[in-house]
């Protein structure tokens, strides 16, 4: 579950090289503790502002989960966090000073130790301004929750986290240790250690390792030996033809010449080599890497920032009988093998069949140790097959069909959580309709999910939650002020509020993964029609504007689309649709019943209900309506699946 800012406050300072960093102004509910307000500061030079401690309370230090992020929002003196207070004990947070006038990234300072508290001590420094008096704001936000790890993007071919194996967790690609290969803490959890003199992972030639068109990979790297005798290559997909290039064939290829330079790029059929040129690099610490081609363009990514670019014709060369390396790249049988050897830890190298926008690169840069999940994604659903409606779940391929309630009351409209450790769900065991939780496991094979717990406990019925994508509120629909409305209440079932107030039905609240909005169907234009709104109720807005029923909106993970199903030709269908209403398209073609989709977090697959062989059942198609699968394959009724958060294959 990504955090919520629950503390943030700004400082400002003016800063004059001629003798003071005056303190300006500061919010609340931040205090400074001890310190002086003006210290001396002479150009070019830095000093630590005076002991001043920074109180994320005001009332003395409570410890706070997760990252806190100090951003530096203006031009001014460059700002360096260089003390914190872990468990009472002072320790570096981030050594880094930039250059004279250069004010850091957003987020550049982010103190993110997983499982640690910490309470809100912060030193700074200044670095002076050359010339002049420049104002600098700063901003203190801290979070109360872990990050999460990353949804894996779509279009993953290959993934060696290198967890203590050369596994290939998304497709059967597995590497094989070769030399004195082992493993070592890597940036996310081990990674594949090498020394340099012959060790590397080999993977098996294979049919989807060979792209001859657009391509991601990606991996972190340490080098441990700058200035090696040799290239340090990092992965290779094919073989290096030095000194014979005419043998050469690489369909993709990352690594360090002999400068310490960063080099990637491709062969093509006709011998010539297409590469990019990336900085220096000479340290030994775990940076991100990513080699991205798209058509005739293709980047280097370097910690989340494209650092080269460029565009080429021709496209990369076949390469097929010959296997990828992670840690060597020649292979040339009269030159005995692999060379360029690797020296230091590589880890989570993943193959993508497709080019990742820069967001997405620079998401799996920004999640950092916390990684990615490493799961296969799930889908829940409930089932009449036991004799009432209950929660199940399954693999993404409708393998192991699991109950995860066991209840004569009706349970229903099961949701995952954001980080997928809990479900929401509607259930009439307490005797009426009422919004539960539980873990999605059932640990003590009662046949219930764990930690069962009611979130709503009024007369009135309460179905359809949703959950906001930080995980901490939960939307959902009740009738306890007379007519239905969409609601919204903290995940503990506390604070319930009232977003919507028309005499119409307003039901099946969605909540967008921005969490800008909430989508939900409405009768108050006199039939069914999507609607959306902020997410405090505001700025209702009809997207659909057609007389036929549209009903069950669903987002897409990016929030750019929604799908939904109306009986607009005849009989009801799955549609998508821009998130401003535009474009309504229509995705499957059946003259059975379809509705009630669900997106899985890749944005490549949508789950629905269909009754196209007789029944409901869940189904799975390709994002664009293509390739519908049966997954349930149960003579009784299936219905509302939702993915959880995981690999999709």
């Amino acid at each position: 579950m990504a955090g919520s800012v629950i503390y943030a406050t700004h400082l400002v300072f003016d800063v004059n090289i001629t003798g003071s960093v005056n303190l300006i102004t500061g919010g609340d509910p931040i205090q400074i503790l001890s310190g002086d307000d003006r210290i001396s500061i002479v150009s070019g030079d830095s000093l630590d502002f005076g002991t001043a401690v920074l109180d994320f309370f005001g009332r003395g230090p409570v410890p706070v989960r997760g990252p806190i992020y100090v951003t530096n929002v203006s031009n001014g003196p460059v700002i360096v966090v260089v003390t914190g207070d872990f468990r009472n004990d002072i320790v570096p947070l981030f050594g880094r000073t930039t250059g004279d006038l250069k004010p850091p990234p957003a987020n550049a300072f982010r103190l993110d130790r997983s499982g640690d508290m910490m309470v809100g001590y912060l030193g700074l420094k200044f670095l002076a301004p050359s010339t002049g008096i420049k104002q600098t704001t700063i901003i203190f936000r801290a979070t109360d929750v872990e990050p999460s790890a990353l949804q894996p993007p779509a279009g993953m071919v290959s993934w060696w986290p290198g967890d203590g194996n050369a596994n290939d967790i998304v497709d059967g690609n597995p590497g094989a240790l070769t030399g004195d290969a082992t493993f070592a803490p890597g940036m996310v959890g081990k990674g594949f250690s090498l020394d340099g003199t012959g060790d590397f992972v080999l993977v098996a030639d294979s049919a989807n390792l060979n792209i001859t068109g657009d391509v991601t990979v990606d991996l972190w790297a340490m080098r441990t030996v700058s200035g090696d005798v040799d290239d340090d290559a990092m992965i290779t997909k094919g073989r290096y033809g030095f000194p014979n290039t005419a043998d050469e064939r690489i369909a993709y290829t990352m690594y360090f010449t002999i400068e310490d330079t960063l080099w990637v790029g491709f062969s093509r059929a006709d011998g010539e080599r297409v590469s990019m040129i990336g900085p220096t690099v000479t340290d030994s610490s775990f940076h991100h890497y990513a080699y991205v081609r798209s058509g005739n363009t293709h980047k280097l990514f370097m910690d989340g920032v494209v650092v080269a670019s460029g565009t080429f014709t021709g496209s990369a060369e076949d390469t097929t009988g010959l296997p990828l390396t992670i840690g060597a790249g020649r292979y040339d049988p009269a030159l005995s093998g692999f060379g360029s050897p690797f020296n230091g830890v590589i880890d989570e190298v993943e193959v993508f069949n497709r080019a990742l926008s820069d967001a997405e690169v620079k998401a799996i840069y920004d999640v950092g140790s916390t990684g990615k999940v490493k799961t296969r994604a799930r889908i829940v659903f409930p089932s009449a097959r036991d004799g009432n409606e209950e929660i199940y779940v399954m693999d993404a391929d409708g393998s192991n069909q699991i109950r995860l309630t066991n209840n004569p009351a009706l349970d229903d409209s099961p949701v995952w959580s954001p980080d997928g450790r809990k479900l929401a769900f509607r259930s009439e065991r307490g005797g009426n309709s009422d919004i539960y939780l539980m873990d999605p496991v059932d640990t003590d094979g009662d046949g219930n999910g764990d930690n069962l717990v009611r979130l709503t406990t009024r007369s009135s019925i309460e179905h359809s939650p949703t959950w906001s994508p930080d995980g901490r509120k939960i939307a959902f629909n009740s009738n306890r002020d007379g007519n239905w409305e969409v609601y919204v209440m903290d995940a503990d079932g506390s604070n319930p509020a009232r977003l919507t107030n028309n005499p119409a039905t307003d039901e099946e609240p969605a909540w967008s993964p921005d969490g800008n909005k909430i989508a939900f169907p409405s009768d108050r234009g006199g039939n069914r029609e999507i609607w959306v709104m902020g997410a405090d109720g505001s700025n209702p807005t009809n997207l659909t504007n057609h007389p036929a029923w549209d009903d069950l909106p669903a987002w897409s993970p990016d929030a750019s689309k929604l799908t939904f199903f109306s009986n607009r030709d005849g009989n009801p269908e799955i549609y998508v649709m821009n998130a401003d209403g535009s474009n309504q398209t229509r995705l499957t073609i059946s003259p059975a019943v379809e509705y009630d989709s669900a997106w899985s977090r890749d944005g490549s697959k949508i789950a629905f209900d269909s009754n196209r062989t007789g029944n409901f059942e869940v189904w799975v198609m390709n994002a664009d309506g293509s390739n519908p699968v049966n997954l349930t394959n149960n003579p009784a009724l299936d219905a509302s699946p939702d993915w959880s958060p995981g690999i999709v294959p």
